[in-house]
């Protein structure tokens, strides 16, 4: 995939995956400290997030920049991580990421990398390599109505402009005890989405999108839905695309942390076809307030949205 116009103004906001509250002083950013809410966070620290991941790998057209395949989403599957450092004025320094399969990107701001990039009317971030071949995006939490406390979501492209690569999305945080999910109610979690999406003629853009999820406790029940979708190639120019909206409904079983089900965009596909595939996710935070998850839809020929999740009730 191609990432172009790299001269962005790089923002200090803590986008990414650091954006965090929490006090100065008291921690080190050469100790990794496992994640277990942004409120307890220190600066300087390195904290890492568990999570769970999907990705896909693709073949590029360095000459027409088109995406010319890519490969079936890989399962939803833990066992990946997200690692951030961040310094004494709460800054982000430093992204890695760990798929479940065991693909890694590593940016680091003193090689060069550029990270804290706003992508303008989303609140998404990126993170692009020096050699504009490895980005990583995720939410500004700052940027949010109500930051987020317990979550948050990354997605990484390798190999950008090379040829092939792989393109993986991540839901990270400290997820709910299994008896810590609510039994009962109706909530509405309110937040982002973001990923990767290839056209049918092998166009490839970054997408940003508002979240909405209703979760029915009692029935275990999740109604998902995307909406105000917007592209962008190159991190500038930013383009509403209603055909990228997502609506499906996802379950989970008893004293289970995990749910999951079918979901269907709006069109975007072959033909202006709908694409089809499945989210999967998680609750965060220690009553199930926090919400997100990864996303994987195709459709005929190149076209494929591979994305993540997250929200807040």
């Amino acid at each position: 995939m191609n990432i172009t116009k790299l001269g962005i103004i790089a923002t200090t906001m803590g986008v990414a995956l650091a954006g965090c509250g929490g006090g100065g002083g008291g921690g080190t950013a050469n100790v990794i400290t496992p994640f277990t809410s942004y409120s307890a966070v220190t600066f300087p620290s390195t904290i890492r997030m568990d999570g769970a991941s999907q990705e896909s790998t693709y073949t590029y057209n360095i000459g027409a920049m088109q995406v010319t395949g890519v490969s079936a989403a890989s399962t939803y599957a833990t066992g990946g991580s997200i690692t951030a450092t961040i310094n004494a004025a709460g800054q982000t320094t430093a992204l890695s990421m760990v798929s479940a399969l065991g693909t890694t990107i590593s940016l680091n701001a003193a090689n060069g990398d550029l990270i804290g990039i706003a992508i303008p009317g989303t609140a998404i971030g990126a993170a692009v390599s020096a050699n504009g071949q490895n980005q990583i995006l995720s939410v500004n939490r700052l940027a949010l109505a109500t930051p987020w406390n317990y979550q948050n979501f990354g997605i990484w492209t390798t190999g950008a402009g090379t040829g092939s690569g792989t393109v993986g999305v991540m839901t990270a945080g400290a997820p709910t005890s299994n008896a810590g999910i609510p039994l009962t109610g109706i909530f509405t979690f309110l937040g982002a989405a973001g990923g990767m999406y290839v056209d049918p003629l092998g166009l490839d853009y970054i997408v940003g999108s508002d979240m909405s999820a209703t979760v029915d406790f009692a029935a275990r029940s999740v109604s998902f839905a995307t909406a105000n979708s917007q592209t962008t190639r190159d991190l500038i120019v930013v383009n509403l695309n209603p055909n990228l909206d997502m609506t499906g409904t996802l379950n989970y079983a008893p004293a289970t942390n995990q749910f999951t089900g079918a979901v269907t965009t709006a069109g975007g596909g072959a033909g202006n076809i709908p694409m089809t595939g499945t989210a999967s996710g998680r609750f965060y935070g220690p009553t199930a307030t926090e919400i997100g998850g990864t996303f994987a839809l195709s459709a005929a020929g190149t076209a494929a949205y591979l994305g993540a999740f997250g929200g807040i009730r």
